[in-house]
């Protein structure tokens, strides 16, 4: 925001200028860390005393800043030090390079290659680590249940990981035993066949004071809840041993099973009877111990009971009422859930699909699903969590994605939509879901077991039609523009579409040519059959391309360029679908067949502006706060003029163009205005905003041809007319701009009216003799301007000194032309003794500088050298003539410039007062200000 104004000596008139800024910070970017999970069985750390689980990988996303050689810490920080320690690292990363270090608590990334300014994005850091567990981590296993362990502990970075979750850790307590349908079906035949399996579980105690007696025991019973009445001699315990014991004050235990009569012909409680060492109460907290437990399924209807015993909670903990003296709370044992049982169901050998229905239509944005009607094994049981593979099969070629699931909960998955399960394609494909895994260690019957959906449909749900480029137009007598349509898709998502472009507004002949790609099945494009003047016909802009692969895209994107005859308004509207013959066009209607059924899903319309010769241009300005500049000697910068909006003569407005315009400043002397009393320059509109500038250097106009002291005129010619911008910039002849701050010195070398264009405080003052101080020239008439054709001698032989707070302050200077204007003849300053500061007073059109005895220009005393009655001195103190005390400086060796002054001093003698002689010439405009060679 800017304020400004001019000051003319006298006149009063002030700038002010202020500035506003607006200083936008940036959105820190995110970043993410994966973390490593590693997994532990409490049995396995017993039994050996520690455990390894090798290659876990931690993926780190930094964005941010760094420095090569920083150093990205995961640390493992206590207690967890004593129960794990890092045994292996390796990493690789993308979009930085990096070093892997470790030691056994901490894994240390060193940034080895930024690749450039320090910041760092879109990069990617994958560390592969190994990590093992020591026994300790057995008795405290329930602790552990997804507990991060290590840490991104961040060192000279600021990459947005600090505390980030690197390392987990998950420990398991109970046994989980399973079966599969299929090898109950096929082992157990009446009662003489039975299937076993088993597996280890570790019962920890409580860290709360937890002692035992000698022969404590503790029992775990079949859950009777779980077992249905006709399942009783089904399933049940079959063995029970000791597998190992934490045993810092257990010496050992017993096991036993027996019936409780839960089961009808198996074990269905096991007894645990703890030893302590030396016989005696001891404290067992912290301590654990393990057992191997063996089931047994000998009845063959329990394979059809995989959805019953998905882990199932089979045992129950019991210690009370058991006449332990001191282990007496089930809460003194931390594992709640010793033994899970799960059935897993058998072969699959078919499925269903619920939809969508062959032939049927889907939009690739609109997370539709492929509802899974039933996943069963062939005992009739569900599959809970089954994998699929699904592949895409269209003209262009297959597209498979493995390691497809679902939602076990409402069987609604095999998404569609984009980032949804199933990738998908632009085209028309047979889809092909395939079981490739469930549960447990079947998959399915010999060969695929698949199901199919024919002739799917997907197309692009979010078509844009969009001008190609930044301008929305073109010169309908030669240009073009280009006409982008966007499917809202990658290119590797193309498989075969049809594309229909046609124009349903504006008039003229409109053609159409593509630009990218080349259709891979057709000819460019597919008749319409409509040929009559003014109506649709592909060249007037309603064509088909069929075909379509993903090598006529780029980015989803096929461009064409556009051209018409006419000026106008047009809009182009883009249709698209995948496969050939989905669109039909349909003539008299001027629409296809997938407009009324799909909305604008698969439509976009881009509205384009086919422009006439430039016949307007709105906003013109001059961008400066400088009030007048010089057409003689100016030493600103050159003038920048703003032009706005271009407009043809209907108002369109216009941005691609060849066609320029002729810009001239001057005033309005200018003939057709852009004739010799004009600097000019060849502009035309850009694709940035339909506006442009022009830099014109004001010492270029000719002086003839303008009136000074008068305001600015802007010309803008077109082919056919013109267009006159007034301006609030005064033209003057010569501009001098005084350096900085301070006092500085300044003639007014002949006649001319005296402009000052400074913000703030300044001061334009004479040296006054008679009164022995510095005051401000004389106002000349009522308008309080110091005008040239009102210049005194007085004024042309005082210099004056100009200060401003205004580091760019201005003076100008529009000097007398007219000898009518200017008093005739030259007129006589006395000199009284003492100190004068006179200015430099000649034709500065005649002469860049001017010999100090010619411009002191004495009535009755030269500079010979009798002459002693005066010294001369430049404002800086130095002598350029004095015949006193020796010294023989010649004056008629020292010159002066336009603007420069100097110091006389008279001396009271005979001689005084002295008489200078002023000369008051006008400024020969066809000579100019006369430049130093």
């Amino acid at each position: 925001m800017e304020a400004s104004g001019l000051i003319r000596v006298g006149a009063g008139v002030i700038v002010f200028v202020a500035v506003f800024a607006l200083f936008v910070t940036p959105a820190a970017g995110a970043a993410d860390a994966n973390s490593a999970a590693f997994e532990y069985h409490a049995a396995d750390l017993l039994k050996d005393g520690s455990d390894e689980v090798t290659d876990r990988t931690i993926t780190l996303v930094p964005e941010g800043t760094a420095t090569e050689g920083d150093v990205v810490r995961v640390v493992i920080e206590k207690p967890e030090r004593d129960a794990f320690e890092i045994t292996g690292a390796s990493g690789t990363a993308t979009g930085v390079g990096i070093a892997v270090d470790h030691t056994a608590d901490t894994i240390e990334i060193e940034l080895t290659n930024l690749g450039g300014n320090g910041t760092v994005t879109d990069a990617e850091i994958t560390v592969e680590a190994s990590l093992r567990a020591t026994d300790a981590v057995a008795s405290d296993a329930v602790e552990y249940d997804a507990t991060t362990v290590g840490r991104v502990k961040e060192n000279e970075t600021d990459l947005g990981l600090d505390s980030e979750s690197a390392i987990t850790v998950s420990v398991t307590e109970a046994a989980e035993i399973g079966f599969t349908a299929e090898n109950i079906d096929k082992e157990i035949d009446g009662s003489n066949h039975e299937v076993n399996n088993f597996d280890q579980l570790a019962l920890t105690f409580s860290k709360d004071n937890v002692v035992v007696d000698d022969g404590d025991t503790i029992n775990l019973s079949v859950n009777p809840d779980i077992i249905k009445s006709s399942e009783e001699s089904a399933i049940g315990i079959r063995n029970a041993i000791e597998w190992e014991t934490q045993d810092e004050n257990i010496s050992h235990i017993s096991v036993s099973k027996s019936n409780t009569n839960i089961l009808d012909d198996h074990a269905d409680k096991i007894t645990i009877t703890i030893h302590t060492i030396d016989g005696d109460p001891k404290l067992i907290s912290n301590e654990s111990i393990a057992l191997n437990v063996e089931l047994l399924i000998d009845e063959e209807s329990l394979k059809y009971a995989t959805n019953r015993y998905h882990r199932v909670d089979f045992l129950e903990v019991d210690v009370e009422g058991e006449n332990n003296a001191e282990l007496t709370d089930n809460e003194d044992i931390r594992t709640e859930s010793p033994l899970f049982v799960d059935i897993y169901p058998g072969e699959v050998e078919e499925f269903s699909l619920d939809g969508p229905q062959s032939g049927s239509e889907v939009g690739i944005s609109e997370n539709r699903s492929v509802p899974i009607g039933t996943v069963e094994d062939r005992f009739g049981n569900e599959i809970r969590t089954p994998t699929f593979q699904t592949t895409l099969s269209g003209v262009e070629g297959n597209y498979t994605q493995t390691d497809v699931g679902i939602d076990t909960a409402d069987r609604d998955g095999l998404y569609l939509g984009r980032g949804r399960e199933i990738e998908p394609r632009v085209g028309v494909f047979d889809l092909t879901v395939e079981v490739t895994d469930v549960e447990g260690p079947a998959t399915h019957a010999d060969g695929e077991v698949t199901a199919t959906v024919e002739n799917l449909t997907i197309y692009p749900d979010n078509v844009t039609t969009r001008v190609a480029g930044r301008s929305r137009d073109f010169d309908a007598d030669g240009g073009s523009v280009g006409v982008a349509v966007d499917l809202g898709v990658r290119d590797e998502e193309i498989d075969r579409l049809d594309l229909e472009l046609r124009r349903v507004s504006g008039n003229g002949t409109v053609t159409v040519n593509e630009t990218g790609g080349a259709p891979t099945a057709t000819d460019l494009w597919t008749e319409t059959e409509y040929a009559a003047d003014d109506e649709m016909r592909p060249e007037n802009a309603w064509v088909i391309e069929r075909g379509l692969a993903a090598a006529d895209f780029d980015g989803g994107v096929r461009t064409y360029r556009l051209e018409s005859n006419a000026t106008g308004r047009y809009e182009i509207t883009a249709d698209v679908m995948p496969y050939e013959g989905r669109l039909v066009a349909e003539e008299t209607e001027i629409r296809s067949s997938t407009t009324r059924e799909h909305e604008n899903a698969t439509r976009g319309t881009a509205e384009i502006v086919a422009t006439g010769p430039i016949a307007a241009v709105g906003g013109v300005a001059v961008r400066s706060d400088r009030e007048f500049v010089g057409i003689e000697a100016d030493p600103g910068d050159p003038v920048v003029v703003e032009l706005g909006r271009f407009v043809d003569s209907n108002g369109n407005e216009i941005s691609n163009t060849e066609e320029t315009v002729t810009v001239g400043l001057g005033n309005e002397t200018i003939e057709n205005g852009v004739g010799t009393g004009s600097v000019t320059a060849e502009v035309g509109p850009t694709a940035t905003g339909s506006a442009a500038t022009a830099k014109l250097d004001p010492t270029a106009i000719d002086a003839m041809a303008v009136e000074t002291g008068t305001n600015a005129t802007v010309a803008v010619a077109f082919e056919r007319n013109r267009q006159l911008n007034e301006t609030d910039v005064t033209l003057v002849h010569r501009v001098t701009e005084p350096d900085g701050s301070g006092w500085h010195a300044g003639s007014l070398p002949q006649p001319a009216t005296l402009y000052v264009d400074a913000d703030g405080a300044r001061d334009l003052v004479n040296w006054n003799p008679d009164t022995g101080r510095y005051e401000s020239p004389p106002r000349a008439n009522e308008s309080d301007v110091l005008a040239g054709d009102r210049i005194e001698a007085e004024h042309l032989h005082r210099g004056y000194y100009f200060r401003a707070k205004d580091d760019s302050a201005r003076l100008g200077f529009d000097f007398v032309t007219d000898e009518n204007a200017s008093v005739d003849g030259s007129g006589t300053v006395e000199l009284g003794p003492g100190w004068h500061l006179g200015s430099s007073n000649y034709d500065i059109s005649a002469h860049h500088r001017r010999g100090l005895d010619d411009d002191v220009n004495w009535s009755e005393y030269g500079f010979d050298t009798a002459d002693d009655a005066f010294l001369i001195r430049d404002t800086a103190g130095n002598r350029l003539y004095d015949r006193t005390n020796g010294t023989d400086i010649d004056g008629s060796t020292a010159t002066v410039g336009h603007g420069e002054t100097y110091w006389i001093r008279v001396r009271d003698s005979e001689d005084s007062p002295l008489d200078r002689e002023i000369v008051r010439p006008t400024f020969a405009e066809d000579e100019g200000i006369k430049k130093q060679r």
